[in-house]
């Protein structure tokens, strides 16, 4: 098996730049909505995000403002345990990892995929909930 190297010193060049990034005029996000994140090279077993901008979809789970959200990512890998919950967007089903519950900055989103519907997002709030009690 390959190992995984995680690469901060390109991740650190492309977090200045994100980190500096204005949104376009008339930028927004949801709740319910899944976007691609420059989630960067974490630490330990966070989660990162893979390719050139250090991106994973993610669901955002709470808009606090227009530059500030609660989001969770999302995996194509179908896990079976307490910290995992599968949603359905586009006839796709992808796995949420509650446990890696993180807040980011609105600056970190590149693009939209879908947003999924009201009965998983519901779910996967009482997972979290549940999660947090």
């Amino acid at each position: 098996m390959r190992e995984y190297i995680k690469d901060f010193d390109s991740w650190n060049i492309l977090k200045k730049t994100t980190n500096s990034k204005i949104p376009p005029d008339g930028f927004f996000f949801l709740e319910r909505e899944l976007w691609w994140a420059s989630i960067g090279v974490n630490i330990g077993d966070e989660i990162d995000g893979k390719n050139n901008n250090f991106e994973r979809p993610i669901l955002v789970l709470k808009k606090f403002n227009e530059n500030s959200l609660i989001a969770l990512p999302i995996t194509s890998t179908k896990k079976d345990n307490g910290h995992f919950i599968q949603i359905r967007y586009k006839g796709i089903v992808a796995t949420v990892s509650v446990l890696q519950i993180r807040f980011m900055s609105a600056s970190r989103l590149l693009r939209i995929i879908s947003r999924i519907d009201e009965g998983d997002f519901i779910m996967v709030k009482k997972k979290v909930i549940d999660m947090i009690s």
